[in-house]
């Protein structure tokens, strides 16, 4: 898709399969602090005030898939 980067994908998904932010950060072995940024720059690029909305439109965009 080209939307977002294939690391913000990661975050994108993992938040989709319910992960917290902390659970993020371990699983992708960085900080919480760049989920966060990962995480601003998700909702910037898909119009989206929070994980909710932003899972939702990445879903419908095909970026991630609810399991």
């Amino acid at each position: 898709r080209g939307l977002v980067t294939k690391r913000e994908e990661e975050v994108l998904q993992l938040i989709a399969d319910g992960c917290s932010t902390p659970e993020v950060a371990s699983e992708l072995y960085i900080s919480q602090k760049t989920v966060k940024n990962h995480l601003a720059s998700i909702y910037q690029k898909l119009d989206a005030r929070d994980r909710t909305q932003a899972v939702l439109t990445a879903v419908r965009l095909g970026i991630v898939s609810l399991n």
